[in-house]
């Protein structure tokens, strides 16, 4: 785990996507026991959130993970975590709007976890079904 976090902050884009991504898989074969990194692994969610790449989906992937691996303690995670994910439903205008696929995956797998969270999830999912309708 330690070398893996380490290698994602390499300033190689694909070495540090192949290591974001190797970082989900190890979190979902390590479940509970992934604890001890946690702090390391949502720092560097929260560094890549914000910019839009390949990297971005991997880091959306492993907060999935991380909410499978340790079920109803991952909501208390959430809040610094959910305007960054909500962003990216308002800014994404890749062609595909892969990056916002995987955010609403993932607040779909965070299930019960963003209840607290509500109030900003809803709006944004909102504005994003308008942005749609006003697109066609």
């Amino acid at each position: 785990m330690p070398l893996l976090l380490q290698t994602s902050q390499s300033p190689e884009p694909a070495l540090r996507e192949v290591a974001v991504e190797q970082l989900g898989h190890l979190v979902s074969i390590m479940g509970l026991h992934v604890r001890s990194y946690l702090p390391s692994l949502l720092a560097l969610a929260r560094d890549h959130l914000k910019v839009v790449s390949s990297v971005q989906t991997h880091c959306i992937s492993l907060l999935e993970h991380l909410c499978k691996a340790l079920a109803d303690e991952f909501g208390q995670h959430l809040p610094p975590l959910m305007p960054r994910l909500l962003a990216i439903l308002h800014s994404d205008r890749t062609e595909r709007r892969l990056p916002t696929q995987r955010v609403l995956h993932a607040l779909e797998t965070f299930n019960q976890n963003i209840h607290n969270q509500l109030h900003l999830v809803v709006p944004a999912v909102m504005r994003l079904c308008e942005q749609v309708i006003t697109n066609y």
